[in-house]
Formats: C-alpha cells, structure tokens, sequence
C-alpha cells in the first residue's frame, strides 16, 4: 500500500503517499532525497486520481447523501 490516511482533524484528512526505498537517496550527512523520475510524477498522479476517486465516491454514496 503506498497511501494511508494519517489523520483525522475534524473536517478534514491528512493522506500521506510514500515513494518507494528504490526513489529515495540518502547522502553521507544522513539527508534524504527523491530522485526525479517518470514513476515519481506517476505515483503523484495516481495519488491525485485516488483522491479524486474518493470524493466521487462519497457523493454518489446513496448513505452519505442521507446523512448530509
């Protein structure tokens, strides 16, 4: 799994997608870095779309519209 929700803070959720160890760098000073990639661009993409998925979802859900 690549994205969880982290946090509920009320009306809103904090959704944290992580790149996978084989993207990220670290240097002799123990700073990390992503490398830029066409998978990286794609995972911010599927995120988006995950996310877009989500909302969609939630207002053709006829139990949410009933509980609006």
């Amino acid at each position: 799994m690549l994205g969880v929700s982290n946090k509920n803070l009320g009306e809103a959720f904090v959704f944290v997608w992580k790149f996978p160890s084989k993207f990220i760098n670290e240097d002799e000073n123990g700073n990390f870095s992503v490398l830029k990639s066409f998978e990286i661009k794609q995972l911010s993409d599927i995120a988006l779309i995950a996310f877009v998925k989500i909302v969609a979802s939630l207002n053709l859900s006829k139990k949410m519209l009933d509980y609006r």
